[in-house]
């Protein structure tokens, strides 16, 4: 079984150092702070995907799950404070601070995309969904891999059992785009922009959540 002992020499050292980036951040600024950070650290996911792979996407899949279960303290965050990490801050505080399901998503596609990056060609997005059925705005995040077909795979460790479908009532989708661009704001508020597939730009600003925080922090 793969463990954070292996895996964790393969990455850039783990410095502690955090790095307040987003402020007043609404649902659609904190799903681009995970776009963000996926893209951030795209070569440190090249040099541990191959640990991960196997013949199939499911069992790969599996293969990531069961490192995150095994390896991966979940926790929740409080309200004033959240964290977006590198790999090998994931993995360096699994059995201390722990992650929570934003770090379990980004592990899991910063794999699966560096593995696609590396000849594979597995479909898969982040999945961010509400579990209420009055509020759209999601409160959780996770990868499928085949999204929107009928051979979803789930890979979600907060959940005890692979592949578990906890059903939703409202989802975003959102795949990682070949470019993706971050724009500073005035004053206390920071606003991101990604592009569309048809060459616009969607800004996100300050938009309230009622799960959402203060402050967003990259650990690295």
């Amino acid at each position: 079984m793969r463990s954070a002992a292996h895996i964790l020499p393969l990455l850039k050292p783990y410095e502690g150092k955090e790095h307040i980036y987003l402020y007043n951040q609404g649902v659609g600024n904190i799903i681009n702070g995970i776009l963000l950070t996926h893209k951030k650290y795209q070569s440190e996911y090249d040099n541990i995907a191959a640990k991960f792979k196997c013949r199939t996407a499911a069992q790969t899949g599996k293969n990531i799950w069961e490192f995150l279960k095994h390896n991966i303290n979940y926790v929740v965050e409080g309200d004033n404070k959240q964290y977006l990490k590198s790999p090998s801050a994931i993995i360096a505080t699994g059995k201390t601070t722990g992650s929570d399901c934003k770090n379990y998503s980004l592990f899991t596609g910063g794999i699966l995309d560096a593995l696609n990056r590396q000849g594979s060609k597995i479909k898969w997005c982040y999945r961010f969904s509400s579990y209420n059925p009055f509020e759209k705005l999601p409160q959780h995040v996770f990868v499928v891999i085949n999204p929107d077909t009928a051979n979803e795979i789930w890979i979600d460790a907060v959940l005890p059992t692979f592949n578990q479908h906890k059903q939703y009532y409202f989802k975003i989708d959102k795949k990682v785009k070949p470019m993706l661009i971050g724009l500073s704001g005035i004053g206390e508020d920071v606003v991101m922009a990604t592009t569309t597939g048809k060459g616009r730009i969607r800004r996100y600003a300050n938009r309230n959540s009622c799960n959402t925080t203060n402050t967003a922090n990259t650990a690295a």
